[in-house]
């Protein structure tokens, strides 16, 4: 058995389900330590950067590594620390620090402290894990070449508890789980297309999980009668709405992977996507229903395609691409390159 590795330093500025997963698949080949920002935007982020800067200076000298989500202003001195002191530094592209959306305000890049921090991030951090190939098309093409190639492709993952077997004839619900607060997130998460295409289906139900603030607003002034919305929701009530779902929509016009989409299919719901984004990769040969264009009529009928699908169907689906995405795999690929990393 390989001996364990000196610990691994996290910096996390989200407190996200995918970051805290990727803390724990850690643990299991190398101790943790973790640094979490208190804040994410305002003056207290200098606060925040000061207590940073403090927990490298303690720790940074017993540690092997240094593992940042996204490439932003929290990932710069976690890779110049790394670079000044010999050790690595490992950087998750994880999406929106790849993406370059100036029509909705919507990357990094679009943000001049934003476009300085990842551009400095990305050519001191050692390794850049893409958690897709379209993720890593969108750093090619929107950050550098250069950046691209010190990059891999580490699939993002989920590991359902059980999965539930499709029972279509008990739901009726076509779902759309969208966490925004902004109203520019609406767009970049599709919602415009689901609201049009619900009132294209006036015979069904449809619902929106997640929107708040001027989301919720701007969803509120576009939603048809047969749309319900609600805010964001803890996950066991998700859960709870996942088992009346028959349908659920991603229609994003930026998705780095789509891992609601995931937890939605083990719970029997049958996927709709986008083919332009993150999930068409994740749900490649799958046989779900997609739209090539943001149409509301388009996205209609692969509604309609998707509740004729019958229980065996959505089960040969469930089959093809849960495993694909296990946990257990994307923990051996990252001691994998973390290990690799170490030994150059």
């Amino acid at each position: 058995m390989k001996a364990e590795l000196a610990p691994v330093l996290m910096v996390e500025l989200h407190a996200s389900t995918f970051v805290k997963r990727d803390e724990d698949l850690i643990r299991t080949f190398a101790p943790v330590k973790v640094f979490r920002f208190r804040r994410r935007k305002g003056p207290g982020i200098l606060w925040d950067l000061l207590r940073l800067k403090v927990f490298l200076l303690r720790n940074i000298w017993q540690s092997s590594l240094i593992y940042v989500w996204f490439a932003d202003f929290h990932a710069v001195l976690p890779a110049l620390f790394a670079r000044l002191t010999g050790r690595k530094c490992v950087v998750v592209i994880g999406g929106v620090d790849a993406a370059y959306l100036p029509e909705y305000k919507y990357g990094t890049k679009t943000r001049l402290p934003g476009r300085l921090s990842l551009w400095l991030t990305v050519r001191l951090a050692h390794r850049l894990f893409a958690v897709s190939h379209f993720t890593l098309n969108q750093l090619q093409r929107n950050v550098s070449a250069c950046a691209a190639a010190k990059a891999v492709v580490v699939h993002n993952c989920y590991t359902p508890e059980a999965i539930v077997v499709p029972q279509p004839q008990n739901r009726s619900l076509v779902l759309c789980v969208a966490m925004a607060h902004s109203r520019n997130t609406i767009y970049i998460k599709g919602v415009d297309v689901f609201m049009k295409a619900a009132s294209l289906l006036p015979e069904l139900s449809f619902k929106v999980v997640g929107l708040s603030g001027e989301a919720l607003a701007e969803a509120k002034r576009m939603a048809a009668p047969n749309v319900n919305l609600t805010g964001p929701v803890s996950f066991d009530e998700l859960k709870q709405i996942y088992l009346r779902t028959r349908v659920i929509c991603q229609f994003s016009r930026q998705e780095s992977f789509g891992i609601a989409l995931l937890e939605a299919l083990a719970f029997g719901c049958v996927p709709v996507i986008a083919n332009r984004c993150g999930p068409a990769e994740v749900f490649a040969g799958s046989g779900v229903p997609a739209i090539d264009q943001y149409e509301p009529g388009q996205a209609a009928s692969a509604i309609r395609a998707a509740l004729q699908m019958t229980g065996a169907q959505l089960s040969d689906i469930q089959q093809r691409v849960l495993p694909r995405f296990d946990c257990a795999k994307r923990q051996r690929r990252l001691r994998e390159e973390i290990e690799l990393l170490l030994s150059k």
